[in-house]
């Protein structure tokens, strides 16, 4: 059937070649959006900003594919010439000189970084050069890795009474911070002497041995005259890191995992850059057997997997921000479930239904609430670390055609971390007073020093102009460094806490930025709040070297020649 002419060409006389089909207009976000992406594809800054050779996309794509389109012909091309200076500075400053291990790399999140760039405004404001002179050669010459002997034959474990009183402190000091294993379960094992048989068993029981070592007075581990950033080392130097894992059973792949995450947890505060490695190694064992998807499993197995996971997915954030790296695995590639909030005692894996399985007690408040939360936060801070710190490359495609593009990311990772913080339950509310569960005292002391750390990393990404000290997210930095000084001031003892020593490192040099920009008042109140971060990292220091080393940095950083005498 004919199409009938359009009434505009019967009032012209005029002959219609109206097709009868009416083409989907587009909305007028939708032409802005085509529009702009012609735009990006024919600028030829942008181009050559990754590198890539002018070719011509459809219009018709949407931006997604136009963007992956882009991304996918920079591959084929050569790297741009001109690199960020602030990204591929390796840090080889004779005078910083913080890496003790040779030449390593540290991105512009790096705490490196960090203590270079108060360095230079420091300096900037004294007019002089701060020379870092005050070095305790106990920690900065000392190198445990470089000193082990690899060991032979089998396995050496404590006596039967000593042994248990390690794995005791792990569960009471590590483990509430960071579950990689489930108590009753554990000592069952010790019970039946599975260690003993089971090589893979027996690897993770030393290593429990030696995170243990750390929080024991024991006088069979803290002999008299010993170097105490060498306790627990008689556990761990026993330990071969091999890849039997690529020939291992499911149980034996568990083990592994587990391996590797307690591997990290005993390292981190001494051997961070191979504590980086290790945990390359232990997501990619995770990945292997699926842990990083989603599984609809509540078995203790499925739980001991995911627990394992998680935590090493949180250290790969705190590596991936000490060293200024990016993160080994993406949010965007997970989409496991996070550990069952279900305190161990009631797990009841002997039950004949699975149904009845893992049911915490209504009203009781469980103590893996606090790593979900943990998790979460951690999870923040990788996409941050995407989004800020990455390389030129990266950035072009959030920069292009908006000159304010990292103050609004800044402001939208503000409203993640503020409803983040609207999720903490009650019983993990900051409130040292009211709160008679010393386990969730730490767990709440941890969150909140670890969401003041995570604030002050997305703010700080804004001080890079003349007038940064200025900005208002030197204000937002400040403020989160004097809040995690006042906790520190309310919590009792956090000797055993030596996962805020990050935390506490960044609060006290965004305090630092501080001196010589204020009143007499105010610097009072500025050294005031060093001196307690320095206080705190005293009491960490003689079991932990890289609290050493932040002591030592903030030592020459802040105290000046009259006030030395009162630390």
């Amino acid at each position: 059937m004919p199409h009938r002419p359009c009434t505009r060409c019967l009032s012209k006389t005029i002959n219609c070649v109206f097709g009868g089909v009416i083409a989907d207009r587009k909305s007028y976000l939708e032409l802005n959006e085509i529009e702009a992406c012609g735009r990006l594809l024919n600028a030829s800054n942008f181009n050559s900003s990754f590198g890539i050779n002018r070719h011509l996309v459809p219009c018709a794509a949407g931006p997604g594919v136009i963007l992956a389109a882009l991304s996918i012909r920079s591959m084929n091309t050569p790297a741009p010439t001109r690199q960020d200076a602030t990204q591929l500075r390796l840090l080889r400053d004779e005078q910083l000189h913080l890496s003790r291990f040779g030449s390593h790399f540290y991105g512009e999140a790096s705490t490196p970084n960090l203590v270079r760039i108060v360095l230079e405004i420091r300096e900037d404001a004294e007019k002089q050069q701060l020379p870092l002179l005050y070095r305790r050669l106990k920690y900065w010459t000392f190198e445990p890795l470089k000193q082990r002997v690899s060991h032979t034959g089998p396995l050496v474990f404590p006596p039967p009474d000593l042994l248990m009183s390690l794995v005791d402190l792990y569960f009471r000091h590590s483990n509430i911070h960071c579950p990689i294993l489930h108590r009753p379960s554990f000592e069952r094992a010790i019970a039946r002497e599975q260690h003993l048989h089971d090589l893979s068993f027996g690897r993770n029981l030393l290593l429990v041995c030696g995170i243990g070592s750390r929080f024991s007075r024991d006088e069979r581990i803290c002999r008299p005259g010993m170097n105490l950033l060498n306790v627990g080392r008689e556990f761990f130097n026993q330990l071969l890191f091999q890849v039997d894992h690529l020939f291992a059973t499911p149980t034996e792949m568990l083990h592994h995992i587990q391996f590797y995450a307690l591997a990290v947890t005993f390292l981190e505060l001494s051997a961070p850059m191979q504590c980086w490695t290790l945990v390359g190694i232990g997501l990619r064992i995770g990945q292997d057997i699926g842990v990083h998807r989603k599984h609809r499993s509540n078995t203790s197995y499925s739980e001991l997997r995911k627990r394992a996971f998680w935590a090493l997915v949180c250290k790969d954030r705190q590596l991936g921000l000490a060293h200024g790296r990016p993160c080994m695995i993406r949010f965007e590639d997970l989409d496991a479930e996070l550990p069952l909030e279900c305190d161990d005692e009631y797990w009841d894996t002997e039950v004949s239904s699975v149904t009845e399985a893992f049911i915490q007690p209504a009203g009781k408040p469980s103590y893996i609430s606090f790593f979900n939360l943990y998790i979460r936060l951690n999870c923040i801070l990788g996409v941050s670390m995407d989004l800020l710190y990455s390389i030129d490359k990266a950035k072009a495609l959030l920069a292009y055609g908006d000159s304010l593009w990292e103050a609004r990311i800044v402001s939208q990772l503000d409203s993640a971390l503020s409803e983040w913080l609207q999720t903490i339950p009650h019983h993990l509310r900051w409130d040292p007073e009211h709160q008679p569960d010393k386990i969730l005292l730490k767990q709440s002391a941890t969150l909140y020093c670890t969401y003041y750390h995570v604030q002050i990393t997305i703010h700080r990404s804004l001080l890079q102009t003349e007038d940064r000290l200025k900005a208002p997210s030197f204000t937002i930095c400040t403020t989160a460094a004097q809040s995690c000084v006042r906790l520190l001031d309310s919590l009792e003892s956090s000797a055993d806490m030596p996962n805020i020593c990050p935390a506490i490192f960044a609060s006290a040099m965004m305090l630092v930025l501080n001196l010589g920009n204020g009143s007499l008042d105010q610097e009072s109140w500025v050294l005031d709040g060093v001196k307690r971060c320095m206080r705190t990292l005293k009491l960490f220091e003689e079991r932990w070297q890289n609290a050493g080393l932040m002591w030592d940095l903030l030592y020459n950083l802040a105290i000046r020649e009259d006030l030395k005498s009162e630390l």
